[in-house]
């Protein structure tokens, strides 16, 4: 007789005999059983020495066996929820709570600020990419940190002094700020009369005139 526990949709049926399901199988050497497995499958582990294996045991939310479905199946206890890969791919998964890998690829064809960490460092990284994309109608990119400027805002003039002729637009590590020059203001009629756009903010000089961040 088996014991068949459906897998993923299109994943296949895992079959084990009574003999291979046993309850007590160690796991990590304590004696306990895994409450999942996932046998018969590509496991790419990320490990530099042992990329590949067959399956996975876990055990309280945690991964606590790699290896074959020999090495996993004794793992296995009467409780065990199993899942067959059926030959495909089982990876580790990338968790955050808030990502945007489009954009951040985007950014990277771009002007990409993320690995700086100082204005001087920024600023050259936009006059060289300024210097070498001179067919670009826009300077885009991004991803400078808040920390680097007084109250997290850098200004206009000093993307002014390092690309005057056309409008640069960067926004900042997390998206939600801009650092802009003097001509990108100028192709969005933002002047000292403009109002704050609903949940946005325009930082000003004291005269009142577009300082060079913009808030969303």
């Amino acid at each position: 007789m088996e014991r068949r526990v459906p897998g993923p949709r299109g994943a296949g049926v895992a079959r084990y005999t009574p003999h291979d399901l046993e309850a007590g199988g160690a796991v990590g050497g304590n004696g306990s059983a895994a409450d999942l497995v996932f046998v018969n499958g590509a496991v790419y582990t990320v490990d530099a020495t042992r990329s590949w294996a067959q399956a996975v045991a876990v055990r309280d939310g945690r991964i606590a066996l790699v290896g074959t479905d020999d090495d996993i199946r004794a793992a296995v206890g009467g409780a065990t929820e199993v899942i067959d890969l059926a030959g495909r791919m089982l990876v580790p998964g990338f968790q955050d709570a808030h990502v945007h890998p489009v954009s951040a690829g985007i950014d990277m064809l771009r002007c990409d600020l993320h690995d700086l960490d100082s204005k001087a460092g920024y600023l050259k990284a936009i006059a060289a990419y300024a210097d070498a994309n001179p067919e670009e109608p826009w300077v885009l990119g991004g991803g400078w940190s808040m920390d680097v400027f007084p109250r997290g805002c850098p200004a206009k003039d000093a993307l002014d002094t390092i690309v005057p002729d056309r409008p640069v637009f960067l926004p900042n590590r997390d998206g939600h700020s801009a650092w802009v020059n003097s001509v990108a203001l100028e192709r969005a009629e933002v002047s000292s009369v403009t109002l704050d756009p609903a949940d946005g903010r325009i930082e000003r000089d004291a005269d009142g005139s577009p300082s060079g961040t913009l808030h969303e």
